[in-house]
């Protein structure tokens, strides 16, 4: 799992344990980000029409599922550790929880992928694609972010606002998309319309889970600046 390197500024700022327990979580989100991006490869075999390859990454990130419940699980164990200040315990387990929404809602988007094995118009994928794309940046800063608390916990403060801002933007693109759906014949299909918001949906979550996430790590890393 991910390991955080100690540094003189924050190493009198979090216990031990702390410290530990913030390395453990950044190995989850980095597994979760790993899950993103094969979320994004079977998006490109999907709009490739390539839905027996598409089917065989779904598969791959059902398996991971399974693996990220054990992490969770584990995570959770180790907030109760007796070095883990209890008056912060409560927002670690929200930051486990929430990571644990990201990684639902990316294994959610898989399966709404294989609901409906059809060709979507281009400017449906190349939306698509956007959002796939800022939703893989949007996770892979929470990474980061989660990693700044060995390192530069006054970063986090500053860092955190990028994640907003990428899920500002993925909320303009699934809402632009939607009104294109809505003047389209081809939408008229019940089955292919509830699938396609379904997608779009799940795909905004992700990020939207993210930023949620964001804004823990920024309260908890002011708690401990003094």
């Amino acid at each position: 799992m991910g390991q955080l390197e100690d540094d003189c500024f924050t190493s009198w700022l979090l216990r031990k344990p702390e410290r530990e327990f913030f390395g453990y979580l950044l190995g989850f989100a980095e597994e979760i980000l790993n899950q993103n991006e094969l979320l994004a490869k079977q998006s490109g075999f999907f709009l490739d029409s390539d839905f027996n390859q598409a089917e065989n990454i779904h598969g791959l990130i059902t398996k991971s599922s399974r693996q990220l419940v054990k992490t969770r699980k584990m995570l959770i164990h180790g907030v109760s550790e007796p070095g883990i200040n209890p008056e912060h315990r409560t927002s670690f387990l929200s930051i486990v929880h929430r990571l644990a929404d990201i990684e639902s809602h990316i294994e959610s988007t898989s399966y709404k992928l294989m609901l409906k094995q059809t060709p979507l118009p281009d400017y449906v994928s190349g939306i698509l694609l956007q959002m796939m794309g800022k939703t893989l940046e949007t996770n892979r800063k929470l990474c980061e972010l989660i990693g700044l608390f060995k390192t530069d916990l006054g970063g986090v403060l500053d860092e955190a606002h990028n994640i907003s801002v990428l899920e500002d933007e993925i909320d303009v693109l699934r809402r632009s998309v939607l009104r294109n759906i809505v003047n389209d014949d081809l939408f008229t299909q019940p089955q292919l319309l509830f699938t396609v918001t379904g997608i779009l949906d799940s795909l905004e979550e992700v990020s939207d889970k993210a930023e949620s996430c964001s804004y823990m790590l920024e309260s908890v890393a002011s708690g401990y600046l003094p």
